[in-house]
């Protein structure tokens, strides 16, 4: 295909006979040319290496190689070429003798570990227990002034019962004492109604010893009685408690 603007463009064309394979491969000779020109410029600048670690360690961690270096025998790190044999082998056995402190430090590192673990539970524990005896205590404490509460309940009501039970008791003494007082009227009367028929009577001796005999047993039956009626008012209600 043809433009227009062709026939009035006065730039260079390639004859006919020209390919453009031809111009890639004159463009690639030429280039291969100029690269190998340039290289063989560059040079390495070997006078600038003055065999110190300066020319490569920040000055900020110099200070650190030198310490590592004190604690390597004396070795200046910072001035590999002025190292000496001794220095060297120096160095290599401060090293050996770190093996074992890398295991001991991981040993060490271990129980560490297992130390803080055991702090860190033994602290939990000691909080858990602490909450638990807290609110132990504090039930402790609340059934404590529950037991006191119902002992101070129980002290008023014995109380009450116990002044009850005295006037209970006043009441029993006092019918006691009218009815000790009327059996000794009645026994009043049975005396002299015998002393009268001992008096009046035409009996014998013996009818005498009898009637006294009668009498000593009237009195004596009657004190039983009344001393049993008497320990049955005092005791009836304790044994009749223990028998419901």
């Amino acid at each position: 295909m043809k433009f227009k603007a062709d026939s009035n463009n006065n730039r260079w064309k390639p004859s006919a006979g020209t390919s453009t394979t031809a111009t890639a491969k004159t463009k690639k000779a030429s280039t291969k040319s100029s690269a190998s020109t340039s290289g063989s410029s560059f040079a390495v600048n070997k006078g600038s290496f003055t065999g110190t670690l300066a020319d490569i360690v920040p000055g900020n961690m110099q200070a650190w190689f030198s310490e590592i270096g004190a604690a390597l025998g004396g070795i200046d790190i910072n001035q590999p070429l002025s190292w000496t044999k001794d220095q060297v082998i120096a160095a290599n056995s401060e090293a050996a003798n770190l093996d074992k402190k890398l295991l001991e430090m991981a040993e060490v590192k271990t129980a560490v570990l297992k130390y803080l673990a055991y702090a860190m539970k033994e602290a939990e524990f000691k909080a858990d227990l602490a909450v638990a005896m807290a609110k132990a205590k504090g039930y402790i404490d609340k059934q404590q002034a529950r037991a006191f509460l119902a002992y101070a309940s129980y002290l008023r009501k014995a109380a009450k019962l116990e002044k009850r039970v005295k006037a209970t008791q006043e009441i029993i003494d006092k019918s006691n004492e009218t009815l000790e007082s009327t059996f000794d009227d009645r026994k009043a009367k049975l005396l002299a109604s015998i002393n009268t028929q001992a008096k009046l009577g035409q009996a014998t001796n013996a009818q005498v010893a009898d009637l006294r005999n009668k009498r000593r047993q009237a009195i004596e039956q009657h004190k039983q009685e009344m001393a049993a009626y008497k320990q049955e008012l005092a005791t009836g209600h304790l044994t009749q408690a223990a028998a419901s």
